[in-house]
């Protein structure tokens, strides 16, 4: 292993490079998809590849005829921030791990006792994402578990997060538009004020927010956006207002739900604006298999990697579509190589080299010995 893994890693990083000098946004990774094909394919002609969406694509490794498959999945797309798009999720490091799975798996030869089924998904990042697409589209028929990995800059070095149980929140928008028909600064009295009702369901809703927020089933309502008016002197027409609720228990979501409905019905009836209201539910929470969790820490501990229990984030992951139908582990490898470095999503996030190998390390040592 590690004599093939030395002299394939610059070919691997090189990969790596060129997808995070493309970054395209979910929906749109044509040139990225392109170059995962044929990366695989000038690499490992031995794969069965198929393009279920326009795009992402799915790579199938079959050693026995009637034998399950466990499944890799690598989200491919970007995120778009401050009006650029950029790789500040990591998404480039998981696509080059995977792919080099996939293509190291033929070279040394390793065959398990099932099946592996490469899953490329475009757009992880957007409401609504690929999971659910590429899942109609059949990626999980006759398997029998999934895995998934994402960077870390919480974690150590060489780390790995492993936690039975939830580790991913559900992620809901809310979009407001408030509408009224403005008017004069001088004269609020005479007409219906849709930015007073946007800021009134902000302030109303975040002050909600604070008893929603429990040990046991953590929640957080987050305010992230509101447009209203060009002039300083005049009310204007309509006011939008955007948030975000992450949740863990599916009661909990609708108690929530139920109450912004109330706060923003009321509001639009004391402020005399009209009111619509936007619901877009991403994904669900994302929970690891208790049976297959234990089985990677046995896997991990074998190998000396350094596991741990990471902090369970209130971030989504469409992940969670696949672990809804299937059994299935999200890794976290930490890459944090100073005492702090930029968060995911941030404009500065750049996941190190070194990620690249610790993450195809530790699945080609987890094909080896997992048991399906």
């Amino acid at each position: 292993m590690e004599k093939q893994i030395s002299q394939f890693l610059h070919s691997l990083v090189v990969f790596r490079e060129q997808l995070f000098r493309n970054p395209e946004p979910g929906w749109e990774e044509v040139t990225t998809t392109s170059a995962i094909e044929r990366y695989l394919r000038s690499l490992s002609p031995e794969l069965h590849i198929t393009r279920p969406l326009k795009t992402g694509l799915v790579a199938d490794a079959v050693f026995h005829q009637d034998a399950p498959f466990l499944a890799l999945r690598a989200d491919i797309d970007a995120l778009e921030i401050n009006n650029t798009v950029r790789h500040a999720c990591g998404h480039d490091v998981h696509t080059a791990i995977v792919a080099g799975v996939a293509i190291l798996l033929y070279r040394m030869k390793i065959v398990p006792n099932f099946n592996l089924r490469f899953i490329f998904q475009p757009a992880e990042e957007p409401i609504p994402s690929g999971a659910p697409q590429m899942i109609k589209a059949g990626v999980l028929n006759n398997v029998a578990a999934i895995l998934g990995m994402h960077v870390d800059p919480n974690l150590p070095m060489r780390t790995l997060g492993l936690v039975d149980g939830w580790v991913n929140a559900q992620s809901i928008r809310f979009d407001w538009t408030f509408i009224g028909p403005g008017g004069h600064s001088a004269r609020p009295h005479q007409v219906a004020d849709p930015l007073r009702a946007a800021t009134e369901m902000a302030c109303r809703a975040n002050r909600a927010a604070r008893k929603w927020e429990t040990a046991e089933h953590p929640s957080v309502f987050t305010v992230t956006r509101l447009h209203a008016g060009d002039a300083y002197n005049a009310i204007p027409e309509r006011a939008k207002l955007t948030a975000t609720l992450r949740v863990t228990d599916r009661q909990v979501r609708n108690e929530i739900i139920a109450e912004l409905d109330r706060i923003y019905t009321d509001v639009s009836e004391e402020t005399g604006s009209f009111a619509r209201w936007d619901v877009q539910m991403g994904s669900p929470p994302v929970y690891n298999d208790t049976r297959l969790t234990r089985q990677l820490h046995r896997i991990a501990h074998q190998h000396g990697w350094k596991v741990t229990e990471p902090e369970r984030s209130m971030g989504g992951d469409d992940f969670g579509w696949y672990v809804q139908q299937v059994p299935g582990v999200m890794v976290r490898l930490g890459i944090r190589k100073k005492k702090k470095m930029p968060a995911l999503h941030s404009p500065e996030f750049r996941a190190p080299m070194e990620a690249v190998e610790m993450g195809l390390r530790f699945f080609l040592q987890t094909i080896q010995h997992l048991t399906l």
